[in-house]
Formats: structure tokens, C-alpha cells, sequence
């Protein structure tokens, strides 16, 4: 089986109507995301762990057939050069297994391009994949090309840990690395290039590099391995929902397995958007971030206490309101508000 997700679903106020109804908030996105997709990558935990209330809420709102896949956090991998606490790592893990149970797909565990394979690096790493790959499912991303090594790959094998194939812009030479040491999952991450782009459009297609890998899953799949994770982040081709609405096509088009394809082709974008190529149509479409139409009256006027925050003084005595740019945001609101009601009574 195939299962395609995106790098987390809280996306605001890009995603909606690019993808998330109109008046969906972050408190009900989730519900949203989990209509269209079966798997999903929660980047927000490789900043921080979530308390035990978010990860109660998210288990409750996501269904038996659900697959997720948390990032574990840097400050236990990448910060320590995987010399992981191992106290805190077992909590970590231990709260996202009793939550989610057969869910949980796997731990990805991120190294940055300066985790070489060192005397040193080496070791640690070998120590927490024999440490931890018994305990829980271990997908390892290494970002340094001294680690395609056949030895290091027969190791990961051997393991049952699955290395991350990666398709990054950035890293040149680890563009397009795929790896199936796995029988049981292979993982894939499209992340393309971190240059500032917006996340609610198709502005650089990637139709040939969706076709190779459309070949390389269909390979995997042929050589007996049971499960391929696809994530695709933002920055891939500039909206994730709509590259892997793409992919979903083109994968069925090859006679491969879509979990919850179904249900993804139902969820269009609006019909200015064309996830395929990049229209000029396009440019005009996005929504301001004040805009009232994306959210409720109740979260837009939380977006503003939230906006307003942002122009506190700070100073030896008590935080108090730059008078200039509050004026100026008040101002925004207030005119914003009346454009509000005045769509509100429109008949």
C-alpha cells in the first residue's frame, strides 16, 4: 500500500480554499486533512514535544485507518549528535505508541548534513539503531552522502530501519536517493528547495521528478515491500495537497495502491488553480491574512489580539503598546470588520 501525507496540516491562511473549506480554523483542521488524506508527518514535533492533551485530542480526532509519522525532536537527535537521553527519547515514544497504537507508521529521526560518518558519528548511531530499532519503528534521514555505503545499508537492513529517500533541492548530492532496507516500509520525503515560496499554489512543477519516483515506488513495490510513505512538503512545487493530488493520479495510473485515493480526488482545489502547471490566473487568487472571509468572526478577532502582540515595547517596566503601529493595525481591523458585517448582510 501506498500512503501519501504532507509535512503537517496546519497551514493558515494558505490552505484555505486551496485546500481546506472556507471557515476552517486550526482547531478544526485536522478534522479536514484526515477526509482527504490516510497518513500524515507531524513536523511540529521535531521543535517540540506535544503535551499529552494534544496528543489525546489528535489521536481521538484521527481514525483506525490512519497512519502517522512524528519527527523526533532535535533537541534529543540533532543537538545531542544522536547521544540521545535515553529517558527522555522513551517518553517521547512511549506517548506517541499509547496514543496511537498500530497508527503509528514511524519515528523519523532527521540528521543535518553535518552528521558525518565519522569514527564517532558512526558509533552513536549504530548504538541507538541496536538500542531503539526493537522498540519502535525507526525511519533514519542522513543527510550526508558518506552514509551510502553498501556496508551501512546491509546494516539498516539487518535492523529493519528504514532509511528516508529524500528529493532535496538543496543537497544536489542526495537528490532523488531511495532506499528500501525495509521489508516492511519504505520512506520517501519530497522537500524541494527552502527559498521563501507560498504555500498556496503550484509554482514550479516537478511533472518529470513525480514521474521518477512514480518508477522507483513501482519498483519497490514490485520487490515485496509492503508500505511506501510519501511525504511532500510546501516547498516541493509550492502546495503540498496538490502535489500529492497529482501523484495520487499518476500512481493509480500505474496500477499502484492508493490508500484513501478516493477520498483525495474529492477534494478540488477551486477551478482557477490548475495543480499541474502554473497559470497567471494564479496570481490574483490569494487571500490577504487579514482577509475576514478566511476565518469565523470568533478567530479572526483572535487573529487580531494575536497580530496586536506583535507590537509590544519591551522594556525595564511593564510591556506597553507601540502607539503607531497599533493605530495602524487597529485601523486595519476596524475597516476590515465593517467589510465583514457588510458581507454579512448582504442578501
Amino acid at each position: 500500500m501506498i500512503w501519501l501525507g504532507t509535512a503537517g496540516w496546519s497551514y493558515f491562511p494558505d490552505w484555505v480554499g486551496s485546500f481546506y473549506p472556507a471557515g476552517t480554523t486550526p482547531s478544526t483542521a485536522l478534522a479536514r486533512y484526515v477526509e482527504a488524506f490516510a497518513f500524515v508527518e507531524i513536523d511540529s514535533t521535531f521543535y517540540a514535544t506535544p503535551a499529552e492533551t494534544t496528543l489525546r485530542r489528535w489521536a481521538e480526532t484521527m481514525p483506525a485507518g490512519f497512519r502517522v509519522a512524528p519527527k523526533a525532536p532535535k533537541s534529543l537527535t540533532q543537538e545531542t549528535g544522536l547521544r540521545v537521553p535515553d529517558i527522555a527519547f522513551g517518553r517521547f515514544t512511549d506517548s506517541f505508541r499509547s496514543h496511537f497504537g498500530e497508527r503509528l507508521a514511524r519515528v523519523v529521526v532527521q540528521m543535518p548534513p553535518s552528521f558525518t560518518r565519522t569514527t564517532d558519528d558512526a558509533w552513536a548511531l549504530r548504538r541507538f539503531v541496536e538500542q531503539w530499532s526493537a522498540r519502535i519503528p525507526l525511519a533514519l534521514e542522513l543527510r550526508h552522502e558518506s552514509w551510502r555505503t553498501d556496508g551501512f545499508v546491509q546494516f539498516c537492513r539487518e535492523q529493519q530501519v528504514t532509511l528516508v529517500g529524500s528529493d532535496l533541492h538543496d543537497y544536489p548530492d542526495l537528490s532523488r536517493a531511495s532506499f528500501d532496507t525495509s521489508d516492511d516500509a519504505a520512506y520517501v520525503r519530497l522537500i524541494g528547495q527552502h527559498d521563501g515560496i507560498g504555500k498556496d499554489r503550484i509554482v514550479r512543477p516537478q511533472t518529470n521528478a513525480r514521474a521518477w519516483w512514480v518508477d522507483r515506488v513501482s519498483d519497490m513495490i514490485a520487490r515485496g515491500v509492503r508500505n511506501v510513505f510519501i511525504v511532500a512538503n510546501n516547498h516541493y512545487e509550492g502546495h503540498a495537497p496538490a502535489t500529492l493530488r497529482a501523484l495520487a493520479e499518476e500512481l493509480t495510473e500505474a496500477g499502484l495502491p492508493v490508500a484513501h485515493s478516493a477520498a483525495l480526488h474529492k477534494c478540488r482545489p477551486p477551478s482557477s488553480i490548475d495543480v499541474g502547471t502554473f497559470n497567471a490566473s494564479e496570481q490574483s487568487w490569494r487571500r490577504p491574512i487579514f482577509s475576514p472571509q478566511a476565518y469565523p468572526r470568533t478567530a479572526f478577532r483572535r487573529l487580531r489580539r494575536s497580530r496586536a502582540r506583535r507590537f509590544r515595547c519591551r522594556s525595564n517596566h511593564a510591556p506597553q503598546l507601540c502607539r503607531s503601529p497599533s493605530r495602524q493595525l487597529d485601523d486595519h481591523f476596524r475597516q476590515a470588520e465593517v467589510g465583514h458585517r457588510r458581507t454579512e448582510r448582504a442578501p
